[in-house]
């Protein structure tokens, strides 16, 4: 696959729960009652309200005629209009992080939608065991999609980069003497290589291609690609799968086929 250019606006990827945007999930409303007929008498004529505009409530966690104590939970109610994120970042990215930016929350119950939020917290210490930073995203939630207690993947947007040089992450070798790849280079020294699923003759087939291992330098990752910041430049073909049969100087041949493309159908014995 050659190595693309991409200018786009990347993102860092992170995990969230959504929580409500009230401090108490669920505000529970109670009845405070006291022995006697005329309590109870009062109690029979008095109704329940809440101070916030509720979105959604729960069952009822009473029953009709059930006698109540003091601070008795009645109903839980959620506030869905606002919502809140909290995820943690490295502390590495703190550089990168400012209150004010674009947040893009993705929930696994609407895989192919995003939800659009604001960094409005960023805490201001490192958690000593972790060495994470804690951030809260506020968004809001017009349609009532979201839930409190979801799992959401977060990501970061950060200013627009300039070009740079992309290759899928299959390509990329990671072992302890540095990232590399294998380029796919011609060999003029050697016979042209026939086609796929043709013989070798003197009229037909290309040049010959072999492959050589190149140290190259990585960047951010993003959408299944990661950007390369030295060791290539654009146009240049790499091999994307059978590293591991590859070696410095290898014999190659493209294929039109991907083996990393999902199948049609899931094969069967």
């Amino acid at each position: 696959m050659p190595a693309t250019r991409w200018s786009s606006s990347t993102t860092i990827p992170s995990a969230a729960i959504l929580r409500t945007s009230r401090r108490r999930r669920g505000s529970a409303s109670s009845i405070c009652c006291a022995p006697g007929s005329s309590r109870r008498a009062a109690t029979d004529r008095r109704s329940l309200s809440t101070p916030i505009r509720a979105s959604s409530t729960r069952p009822r966690q009473i029953e009709l005629g059930q006698f109540l104590n003091p601070g008795a939970p009645v109903v839980s109610l959620t506030d869905l209009d606002t919502l809140y994120a909290n995820f943690t970042l490295p502390e590495q990215d703190r550089a990168r992080l400012s209150v004010g930016q674009d947040i893009v929350i993705v929930v696994d119950a609407y895989r192919d939608r995003k939800f659009p939020a604001k960094l409005t917290t960023i805490e201001p210490q490192v958690g000593t065991d972790t060495r994470t930073i804690k951030l809260q995203a506020t968004l809001a939630n017009p349609e009532h999609l979201l839930m409190p207690g979801m799992y959401a993947h977060v990501h970061v947007v950060l200013p627009s980069l300039p070009d740079v040089v992309t290759v899928p992450e299959t390509a990329v070798e990671y072992t302890l003497y540095g990232d590399s790849v294998f380029v796919v280079t011609e060999d003029s020294a050697a016979a042209p290589v026939p086609a796929a699923g043709q013989t070798a003759s003197p009229a037909q087939g290309g040049p010959a291609l072999k492959v050589k291992r190149t140290f190259v330098k990585t960047g951010d990752r993003f959408d299944n690609m990661v950007a390369i910041l030295e060791g290539l430049k654009p146009g240049d073909r790499v091999a994307t799968s059978g590293q591991i049969k590859l070696t410095d100087g290898a014999a190659v041949t493209i294929t039109s086929s991907d083996a990393l493309a999902t199948p049609a159908a899931v094969p069967t014995n």
